[in-house]
Parts: C-alpha cells; structure tokens; sequence
C-alpha cells in the first residue's frame, strides 16, 4: 500500500517528466518464516507523452524498502495511462 505526491514538469505540448515521493508499507509473508512488514519512503520518476488532449501514456521508475531492513530495495518499472477528462 503507498500513497505519493507527484509533481510534473512539461517540456512541450507532447511532452513531460515527472517525480514522485510519497510512503509505502509491504508485508512479506513466507511459510517458513514470520511476516515483515515495512514502512518507508518510497520514490520515483518518469515520462508521460500525450497521446492526444484526453491521454497519456506513462513510463515510470520506483523504489521502495520490502522486508527488514537487511533487505534491498526493491524496484518496478510500470507503463500506464492517464486519461483527463
């Protein structure tokens, strides 16, 4: 579960890049194991272009903690939509 504030920068009618910042917490759960839950800052960035004045396509990078803190952090890479109404 997270939650971020995302904050944008437009470089041309077509164009933007954008950051990210926000909280995250994660749970591990193993059989073998006790559950780990983790909270923490959680950020990202990335590029949206506009397909047209009511979508855009997003490509993003985040980082957040899973696990204890021995664990690494983890990364995602994600593709997604915006539609404006």
């Amino acid at each position: 579960m997270s939650i971020a504030a995302v904050g944008s920068l437009p470089l041309n009618r077509d164009f933007s890049l954008f950051v990210k910042l926000g909280y995250a917490q994660s749970t591990i759960e193993a059989t073998a194991s006790p559950s780990q839950t983790k909270s923490d800052l959680t950020y990202g960035i990335g590029a949206q272009y506009n397909a047209s004045k009511t979508v855009g396509i997003r490509l993003g990078y985040d980082s957040f903690k899973v696990g204890t803190t021995n664990t690494k952090d983890s990364a995602l890479i994600t593709i997604g939509a915006v539609f404006k109404l």
